[in-house]
């Protein structure tokens, strides 16, 4: 996983830092923690590509967490995307894609899946997917803002072949048990005697 912040500023941007936005890239597909105002300069500047995001994530209803998000979603329409955007945030978000759509702001060729909240009571899953999940949890702000955790799910570790042969694990079954990440037992050698 690599964070790259891509504003750290609140309330307004400065001549070296953006407004809030954070990039989360792991493998193929990055995720996006807010998206202020002039996020789409940041993520070229970083190196993200537009097509590989899967899911925005909003924190609360201030301008500079989400004021970037309408030219960003228009972006990726003009850019053809066909495949799905996950977005979640507070309610209101919802409210404010329409307004957009109806005034013909925001240009989606693509479906946006989308989760809002209103309150929680824990940490809830809000997107998951066979590697990783994102959980919300309300926090303490002026008005309801979401804090986000990402978790990896357990990946076996590396498999050193060289330890495995000095231990005198023989290569097959036991092998790939190992890569999986279970633990073998090996049939002691009677120690004979001369």
């Amino acid at each position: 996983m690599k964070i790259t912040p891509l504003g750290t500023s609140s309330g307004k941007p400065t001549l070296k830092r953006n407004v809030s936005a954070l990039a989360v890239a792991r493998e193929a597909e990055w995720l996006l923690f807010d998206c202020g105002e002039g996020t789409q300069t940041q993520i070229a500047r970083a190196g993200l590509s537009p097509s590989r995001l899967s899911a925005v994530f909003i924190t609360h209803l201030h301008g500079d967490h989400f004021n970037g998000l309408p030219g960003l979603l228009s972006t990726m329409g003009l850019d053809r995307r066909t495949r799905d955007l996950g977005l979640t945030g507070p309610r209101g978000i919802r409210e404010y894609l329409d307004m957009l759509e109806r005034l013909r702001v925001a240009f989606l060729t693509y479906p946006v899946v989308l989760r809002e909240f209103s309150s929680l009571s824990e940490s809830t899953v809000v997107y998951e997917t066979a590697e990783y999940s994102v959980s919300a949890v309300a926090l303490d702000h002026r008005l309801f803002a979401l804090g986000y955790r990402i978790d990896e799910r357990p990946r076996p570790g590396r498999f050193y072949v060289e330890q495995a042969r000095k231990l005198g694990v023989p290569e097959g079954l036991l092998w790939g048990r190992l890569q999986s990440g279970e633990d073998v037992q090996l049939v002691a050698k009677p120690i004979g005697l001369r």
